[in-house]
């Protein structure tokens, strides 16, 4: 592709779809939810435990991008 084109109407329908997505995962990935699922992960001894450190690992390396995403976001879209 030698040049972009960039067609307004699509990216206003594809920001359209995520903050209307956005109200329906917030909730869902609250820290007490987050929490919990590692928690439970934890329960299941050896054969769950390594999981709930991937997930908790992923979760610490990724926070630097998710501050800066949110960071861009407007205070009322937050």
């Amino acid at each position: 592709m030698a040049e972009w084109q960039i067609n307004p109407g699509g990216v206003k329908t594809v920001l359209t779809a995520v903050i209307g997505a956005e109200s329906e995962v917030l909730p869902a990935v609250s820290a007490e939810n987050v929490a919990g699922v590692l928690s439970a992960l934890a329960w299941g001894g050896e054969w769950t435990a390594c999981v709930a450190s991937a997930v908790q690992g992923l979760v610490t390396d990724q926070q630097a991008s998710a501050d800066n995403c949110n960071s861009t976001l407007p205070k009322t879209q937050r």
